[in-house]
């Protein structure tokens, strides 16, 4: 019955049936109706209700100075618990790879900061998922969703990422830029642990797949990409990551008429609680700038 009963108080406050129910956008029908109703609940008339206003009986008087009080703190509490949610305040706890935290949350986190929202970040590099209970994370980020089994999470697919096929100019020079996918075959690759073939869409829309020797498998991709620059082999790469480092001259792009599968950018929040204002808009932010193609400055 806290509904009747809140009905109750503002019509106390306000006097009548019309006035409580603009200031509780119902009808005035229905407002009635629930007082009529917690008085049958309570065996009592609670209003005389007279041809110009409603009048509190003695019965009326008692309910409504015992929890007037509190169904106004109710109501204070609750309007600035929506107020807050709606500014975007307080802090997250954020986790992902290495890689994701500096291509795309670090720079997410500065424009918010630009705009004047005032958050709170405490950024995870991981690649696993911690504990989402125990780590108190709002938002895990990842590349992987098969490696996330968790039946407590909500998961959220924000955008395919295009990737490339790249090497250092050293590489290219002793070993003669590849013609064609099935020449990868006697490259030396940069793989992710476990991986053992690559998987193009080719110049006229065909799938390729391309079986891999593996020089070295590492994790997280940063540590590919310093081998790859090094020298030591070809690695499939975002091109947020990779593009500015071919404009600089550290990498070279192998066969750009053939294209890697695109990486997807999943996000998983806890199921357990409705998101904040600032899990919505920082999850609307971090969309947009992997759809953007903003790259790593």
């Amino acid at each position: 019955m806290w509904n009747e009963h809140y009905i109750f108080i503002v019509c106390a406050a306000r006097g009548s049936f019309s006035a409580a129910a603009v200031e509780l956008d119902m009808q005035p029908s229905s407002v009635s109706r629930a007082v009529t109703r917690l008085e049958e609940h309570l065996g009592v008339r609670l209003f005389e209700r007279t041809a110009r206003a409603l009048v509190l009986t003695p019965s009326g008087h008692v309910l409504s100075e015992a929890i007037g009080p509190h169904m106004t703190a109710i109501a204070e509490a609750s309007a600035e618990v929506r107020r807050s949610n709606a500014r975007a305040e307080g802090g997250l706890r954020i986790a992902a790879p290495h890689e994701f935290i500096t291509a795309w949350i670090e720079p997410v986190i500065e424009r918010l900061q630009d705009e004047g929202f005032n958050l709170r970040f405490e950024l995870l590099a991981s690649a696993h998922l911690p504990d989402p209970v125990g780590a108190g994370v709002d938002i895990f980020f990842s590349h992987r969703r098969e490696d996330v089994q968790d039946a407590t999470l909500v998961c959220s697919r924000l955008h395919d990422v295009p990737q490339g096929l790249y090497a250092s100019p050293a590489l290219v020079t002793q070993l003669g830029a590849p013609a064609a996918c099935a020449e990868l075959s006697d490259w030396p690759c940069l793989v992710r642990p476990g991986e053992t073939s690559w998987h193009f869409t080719d110049a006229e829309g065909g799938s390729v797949t391309v079986p891999v020797s593996a020089v070295i498998a590492a994790t997280p991709s940063l540590l590919r990409l310093d081998f790859a620059r090094r020298g030591r082999g070809a690695m499939i790469a975002t091109r947020q990551v990779c593009d500015p480092l071919v404009t600089e001259g550290q990498l070279v792009e192998l066969l750009p008429d053939c294209h890697p599968d695109p990486v997807s950018a999943w996000a998983f929040t806890p199921a357990r609680r409705l998101p904040t204002r600032a899990q919505v808009l920082f999850l609307e932010r971090v969309r947009e700038a992997l759809e953007s193609d903003q790259f790593l400055a």
